[in-house]
């Protein structure tokens, strides 16, 4: 497992990108799996922790090692939620993109997350 140190020195690499870049270069975060989601709506805010951050890399070269991911994000006016639950069926992301001003989650097998958002904090474990 790798350090502390290494990881955040890979990740302030990777975060001089623009965010839209962060995530295309992590393949939209996609395979990851959705562990637990969580609406505030007295303080606008979402949490989502996703079971691997290098998930879309598996069995790769470029795979990592497991890292959870930690969404924190501050809502502004807009959230548009779609999701199927079902049961015994694991919910994962097909892919996170900015698209201007908005951020979409795309879930598999279906569903979406679209929001307008203030601050969105990252977070690994």
């Amino acid at each position: 497992m790798r350090g502390k140190i290494e990881l955040i020195k890979e990740l302030n690499y990777q975060l001089k990108m623009k965010p839209k870049e962060l995530l295309e270069s992590f393949g939209y975060l996609h395979d990851s799996e959705v562990e637990k989601m969580t609406f505030d709506f007295k303080y606008m805010t979402l949490k989502i922790k996703l079971d691997d951050f290098y998930a879309n890399f598996m069995d790769l070269p470029e795979y990592k090692d497991l890292k959870k991911v930690y969404f924190n994000i501050n809502l502004d006016d807009k959230l548009d939620i779609n999701i199927d639950m079902f049961k015994d069926i694991t919910l994962n992301i097909y892919e996170i993109k900015i698209q201007e001003e908005f951020l979409e989650i795309l879930l598999s097998p279906s569903g979406f997350i679209k929001l307008s958002f203030r601050k969105l904090f990252l977070s690994l474990e």
